[in-house]
């Protein structure tokens, strides 16, 4: 009994610090354990679910395609524009007005201006409708 007493207290606060060690661990774990454990299964229902794929693409996609979205907006306005204003007059416009080819406004001007750059210029004239008829 004397071993029994003289050691007790020392036990008791053994017993006591986990104890209070016990407490603090089920606190931070019952705060952020049990958060992270339903965080964790909401995304393993979501990896899971069969629209994954569609809603990480959609995701992924979405700032682009309301980048490219506006974009159609201000070139679809811009064509607009061009369709409402007369064709130029220049020497390029003036060789394709010798060869039969018209433009009607400056949509159409610009048209014969970049088949001029990626067409005639690299002398592929069968790769273009206009120039293919030509050379008919």
């Amino acid at each position: 009994t004397d071993v029994y007493n003289y050691n007790a207290p020392g036990v008791l606060r053994a017993g006591q610090n986990l104890a209070n060690t016990a407490l603090q661990a089920q606190e931070a774990l019952g705060g952020t354990g049990e958060s992270a454990l339903r965080t964790g299964i909401a995304g393993l229902q979501t990896l899971f679910d069969p629209n994954y794929e569609a809603n990480q693409i959609a995701a992924a996609l979405g700032p682009a395609q309301a980048q490219y979205m506006q974009n159609m907006e201000l070139q679809n306005r811009a064509l607009a524009w061009l369709e409402e204003l007369g064709p130029e007059s220049n020497q390029l416009i003036e060789e394709w007005v010798a060869y039969g080819v018209k433009p009607q406004n400056a949509h159409d001007s610009q048209a014969l201006l970049q088949l001029r750059q990626q067409y005639c210029l690299e002398r592929r004239c069968l790769d273009c409708a206009v120039g293919h008829y030509l050379l008919r």
